[in-house]
Parts: C-alpha cells; structure tokens; sequence
C-alpha cells in the first residue's frame, strides 16, 4: 500500500517536471518490513550520487559506500540498540530494509553535493516532499550530509508549521 502511494506521488511529480532529465524514486526499502518496525525512522539525504533509477531498489542490495554503511550503524542503533562491525552486503540489505531514505533533489548528483542546487529543488518541490515525508508519519527523521545542518535547515523550512522538537545533535538536527 506504502509504495502504491509513493508511486502515485512520484507520477504526479514527474508529470509536474518534465524538466529533469532522470528522476529518482526513493522512499520505503521494504514495504511489508516497514509496516511492522518501530520506530519508523527516515533519512533525509540531498541527492544520489550519481545513481539513475531507484533508491529503493539499490538499497535492497545492501546500498554501497560510507554513506550507506553510516547509515545501516545509525538504523541498527536505533532500531535493535546495538552495533556490529559486520558490514557485509547480505547485513546492510537487512538492515536497510527497515528504513525509509528519501533524497530531497530527485535528480542526480555528483559526488559532492551541491546546495545551492538542492535548495533550489527543494524549494521548488517543497509540497512534493512535504507530502512524500507525511506518507511515512515517521518517529525519528535523520538529516544526512557531510554536514547535516544544511539538510535540516531545508526540513525546517518545508515544515515551517511543525509543532515538535528539533534536536540539535553534533551541529545538525534531527
């Protein structure tokens, strides 16, 4: 039902911009997994680098790079309160498959994200990933980055209306 409703989504905002050359889906890794875990965690990254296609399809296979393996330790910690230093290809897959991870530019990037593009996208399709985000009803959303400030700071600016706290952690927010 999740990925029926991010598909929808995803047509509407495709439909919307035509101008952009790939549009990548993301969102929920594993739809019948998502429905059962607690807590209901999304990260909030900036674009993908340099994928084409589907983040959740990528992500079944266990993701690849420090940003992902980052992420799998994150999710472990906070979905089964322990860290392994297991970080195989079959590990990450189980563990990514709990989470949700959405990009906020749809389009690709490149290996050092840009903001200034980002938050040109992410302004410009602010209502999208307002309605991706409240698709999830999320317990705990993660701003990623280098420096997870910027991507936080464009959160807060799509939620201007938020009634909830904003944890300061480490420079970011989550």
């Amino acid at each position: 039902m999740i990925q029926e409703k991010e598909n929808a989504l995803f047509e509407r905002w495709k439909q919307e911009r035509p101008e952009y050359a790939s549009f990548n889906e993301d969102g929920v890794v594993n739809p019948e997994q998502w429905e059962w875990t607690s807590p209901k965690i999304v990260f909030v990254l900036r674009d993908t680098n340099e994928l084409n296609g589907d983040l959740r399809e990528f992500l079944k296979g266990g993701g690849d790079g420090d940003t992902w393996n980052n992420i799998v330790r994150w999710a472990e910690v906070l979905l089964f309160n322990k860290y392994s230093t297991r970080l195989d290809k079959d590990y990450c897959a189980k563990i990514l498959s709990s989470i949700c991870a959405i990009n906020l530019k749809k389009e690709s990037g490149k290996g050092k994200a840009n903001l200034k593009k980002i938050k040109e996208a992410a302004e410009r399709d602010k209502h999208f990933i307002k309605e991706q985000l409240d698709l999830y009803q999320p317990d705990i959303v993660i701003a990623c980055g280098h420096d997870s400030a910027p991507t936080a700071s464009i959160l807060m600016n799509i939620y201007e209306d938020f009634d909830s706290k904003w944890l300061n952690f480490n420079g970011g927010y989550l």
